[in-house]
């Protein structure tokens, strides 16, 4: 039988958990509204004679990533501080879990090591809304699968 027989196979992006360890101390970021984790390729071009394709060598990766998250989590701000203040900026970890009790697929969980942010909201007011939002640019270098789906 083919696994996505019938749409409740899908994994839900809702069902999940984001737990951020900074200096050891694990933080539940359960209003983090969204996360997303990209790898992007380096590649140089390699044009060879008699060859009209131009051909790519893989050099290494990047790995940036971005989250919005409801602005009641002090400890992105307390990183920021630590920086101005100590001039030690800090690299912390993100585990993130994808677990739907609805799918046959599984639980996956990825680790992704030395974080950094790319800026910080210090403060925000904003009359047209009820909850505020911020949007979070981080860099990661490192990843390792804890779990992956069911296959």
């Amino acid at each position: 039988m083919n696994k996505f027989s019938h749409g409740g196979e899908a994994v839900s992006g809702k069902e999940g958990k984001v737990f951020v360890i900074i200096d050891g101390v694990i933080h539940d970021f359960a209003m983090c509204k969204d996360i997303n984790f990209d790898l992007d390729k380096s590649k140089t071009e390699l044009k060879v004679i008699g060859k009209r394709f131009t051909m790519h060598k893989t050099g290494g990766v990047t790995g940036t990533g971005s989250m919005t998250i409801y602005d009641c989590i002090p400890q992105l701000r307390a990183l920021a501080v630590k920086y101005i203040t100590t001039g030690v900026d800090v690299y912390f970890r993100i585990v993130t879990v994808n677990d739907d009790p609805s799918s046959s697929s599984g639980k996956q969980t990825m680790s992704y090591n030395y974080v950094n942010l790319d800026s910080t909201v210090m403060s925000q007011l904003n009359s047209e809304t009820d909850a505020l939002e911020t949007s979070v640019d981080f860099t990661y270098e490192d990843v390792t699968p804890v779990t992956s789906f069911n296959s």
